[in-house]
């Protein structure tokens, strides 16, 4: 789980904050914010790993959450 500090995103744009290129700020340029790509290779790479990750607000701003289920087969036991 990570946190950051700040104004946290609207509810309704929480999932979408994973999408390419999607920001909240749509005043904001590649030069003082990024690509907007971070999220979403961190999503795809997760996914490619059976993981889920999701974005709430908190009291500090965003909470990013990582939810991984380690199956271990069984000729590992």
């Amino acid at each position: 789980m990570g946190a950051g500090s700040g104004a946290g995103v609207p509810e309704k744009l929480l999932d979408a904050i994973f999408k390419p290129f999607f920001r909240v700020d749509k005043s904001r340029e590649r030069e003082t914010g990024g690509f907007g790509l971070g999220l979403a290779l961190a999503r795809r790479q997760l996914e490619s790993i059976a993981a889920r990750v999701k974005a709430q607000n908190c009291n500090d701003g965003l909470e990013i959450i990582i939810d991984h289920l380690q199956i271990i087969s069984p000729q590992r036991l």
